[in-house]
């Protein structure tokens, strides 16, 4: 299941973003690079960020572990001051 939040207008300027992502076991174990420029990708797609080149920090992103029940991504975006 999806949830990504309605925005009225897509975040801008220069942005933080956190991803962690839960994976339902070792198999076809993905690198953390391409899960974040996937990430990034999807969120400017989906609207949420006008532009993904607008990401300058992705600290504490990772891969947490494993969850067989509930794999997952968990995103925290910010602007930076």
């Amino acid at each position: 299941m999806y949830y990504l939040p309605k925005l009225h207008e897509p975040l801008t300027g220069q942005l933080w973003l956190q991803a962690r992502y839960w994976l339902p076991d070792h198999r076809w174990w993905p690198d953390l690079v391409g899960l974040l420029q996937s990430t990034c990708d999807l969120l400017q797609h989906a609207g949420v960020i006008e532009n993904d080149k607008d990401i300058c920090c992705l600290d504490g992103s990772e891969i947490a572990g494993i969850d067989r029940e509930n794999p997952r991504a968990e995103i925290d975006i910010g602007i930076i001051d």
